[in-house]
């Protein structure tokens, strides 16, 4: 199994409320690109250039006769005002709408893991915790677990909002002008292409720095277990020693790996994305000078295009949780899966010791 469906495979038992939480952030990020969407035709009716669109007609209609010396294209400003008042009404509710369910989500996941974890602990044979450090096995659980929350939590707030926000960009472009929305639509497909091929290349180094830490840190447990024969045999110096120079060696591949995620995931990523981006202003700019599209047209897709450049920022947390934690969640993932080779039941009962007499000869004390 790949180390991405490892990842997936502990998500997968919440698929129903991560896709409940997903339809509240596709809502409330419908919500946000509508704010671009009004000014552009509050800007429309302030210009007198194009007819009152249908949908405001119901609304004209009400305030006529509470604003009865008003034209309707005043009425219909007044209209777009009072939907914009509602629009910013309703948005401080996505905290509690959609960040707060999907944190309790992730915090029922992570009591089951630790469950899951104790009990996998209470039935594994006395063999395999002379053969793997104690100390290190509860570090690399308690890592993968928190890295687990946590992406979980920064996936569904932030990737879901992105491709909420991507999707319904990508129909307000198509409505703008099908030009707009062709180019905005392959720009997004050729920045997603490179973030994945990006972080196949970062994989690698991700999987070997964890190694070095998982080495530098049971290094550590054996020391603190074995603090008594280290001082009685005055070796504290030596593994002093041996310490800085794993240490040591993790911090130079960490600094590699740190400056190759942040040219991959800044440089290169946001040098296209600007690139597609400035396309984009451009091209609605050109539409405009022609009269191909009014002036509220290019002001919802200049900002359309500021606000999708402001959420994609947001991929940055969950693209480097997942590139720094895919290999201490795939390690979680074949740890709850070791063969039993001990039964176990429910009552705590383990299996059945019969007992045996011990013979000594020879022994003299």
């Amino acid at each position: 199994m790949k180390p991405i469906q490892r990842v997936l495979a502990f998500f997968y038992p919440y698929w129903l409320p991560t896709v409940v939480i997903s339809f509240a952030g596709l809502v409330f990020a419908f919500l946000n690109l509508m704010r671009p969407y009004l000014l552009g035709l509050f800007a429309n009716l302030l210009t007198s250039s194009t007819p009152i669109p249908s949908y405001l007609m119901p609304g004209v209609r009400v305030l006529a006769p509470i604003l009865s010396n008003w034209q309707e294209q005043h009425l219909a400003i007044v209209v777009v005002c009072l939907l914009f008042f509602i629009v910013n009404l309703i948005s401080p509710f996505e905290d509690l709408a959609s960040h707060l369910p999907k944190r309790l989500v992730a915090l029922h996941m992570v009591t089951e893991l630790n469950q899951a974890a104790y009990k996998k602990i209470l039935s594994l044979p006395l063999n395999y915790f002379e053969t793997h450090n104690s100390g290190l096995l509860v570090s690399r659980l308690e890592r993968a677990i928190s890295k687990l929350q946590l992406l979980y939590i920064s996936v569904v707030q932030s990737g879901v909002l992105v491709v909420s926000t991507l999707t319904i960009a990508i129909v307000m472009f198509f409505a703008i002008d099908f030009r707009l929305g062709w180019v905005f639509t392959l720009s997004i497909v050729f920045c997603t292409a490179i973030i994945c091929r990006l972080f196949t290349y970062l994989h690698p180094y991700v999987a070997v720095s964890e190694r070095i830490l998982d080495r530098s840190m049971s290094r550590l447990a054996e020391v603190v277990l074995n603090i008594k024969t280290v001082k009685s045999f005055v070796q504290e110096f030596r593994e002093l020693r041996r310490g800085q120079r794993w240490l040591g060696r993790y911090g130079r591949f960490m600094a590699r790996k740190t400056f190759l995620r942040l040219f991959a995931t800044e440089t290169v990523m946001w040098l296209f994305l600007n690139l597609s981006l400035s396309a984009i202003v451009g091209l609605s700019a050109y539409l405009a000078i022609t009269e191909e599209i009014s002036v509220g047209a290019l002001i919802t897709a200049i900002t359309i295009a500021q606000i999708v450049r402001a959420d994609i920022s947001r991929l940055q947390e969950p693209t480097e949780l997942l590139t720094t934690s895919v290999s201490s969640i795939a390690w979680l993932h074949e740890f709850l899966n070791l063969p039993l080779q001990e039964a176990y039941n429910e009552q705590g009962e383990g299996s059945s010791r019969l007992p045996a007499s011990l013979k000594f000869d020879g022994v003299w004390f």
